[in-house]
């Protein structure tokens, strides 16, 4: 059975990126995956993930809805070395409001931040790549119980794109609710 990070591995599939962006690298367990997978279609993967790592504390953790543990920047970057020697890498710490540039990457994936803040953010840096996967698209449970996406998520940002698509597999958020990945095709919707 498939669960929604597998949804990055088809895409990767699909799309065979040269380069990868990933805001949200957390313990970089997605990024191996991802790189191992764009591996399969050329040997040369560049890869640049973005996390606040250990700056990441209690007022960002509120702040960003952020409910996993912060991992030390050199630890994951020795991690995915270790995984993927071939790959370039390259981790950026820090927020993303003052760390990311306007890039393009063949393939972005976006689960740093979960404010409407931080999700607008960072897609107006990485808008132009040619795949951009938006994490944390939320819908109701079964008991009509989910984040509020007046304040967090990219329901909003999603809304206003005629090019994105969500995806078909969710899992369940923490406190209530099911989360869903969004993929916009073709860069910026203009």
């Amino acid at each position: 059975m498939l669960n929604r990070y597998d949804q990055l591995i088809t895409v990767i599939d699909l799309i065979k990126p040269k380069s990868i962006v990933e805001i949200g690298t957390w313990n970089g367990q997605n990024a191996i995956r991802m790189i191992k997978q764009a591996q399969k279609y050329r040997k040369h993967v560049v890869y640049i993930g973005y996390d606040l790592f250990e700056t990441a504390n209690d007022t960002t953790d509120s702040e960003e809805l952020n409910v996993k543990g912060h991992h030390n920047v050199h630890d994951v970057e020795a991690a995915i070395r270790k995984e993927c020697p071939d790959a370039e890498i390259q981790l950026i710490k820090g927020n993303t409001r003052d760390t990311l540039t306007h890039v393009a990457p063949d393939f972005a994936y976006v689960d740093g931040g979960h404010s409407l803040e931080t999700i607008a953010s960072d897609y107006e840096r990485v808008k132009h790549s040619k795949v951009v996967v938006l994490d944390d698209y939320y819908v109701a449970d079964k008991e009509g119980k989910g984040p509020d996406t007046d304040l967090y998520g990219c329901n909003k940002l999603v809304a206003t794109l005629r090019n994105a698509l969500i995806l078909p597999v969710g899992g369940k958020v923490k406190d209530g609710g099911v989360t869903m990945m969004a993929l916009v095709v073709g860069g910026a919707d203009e």
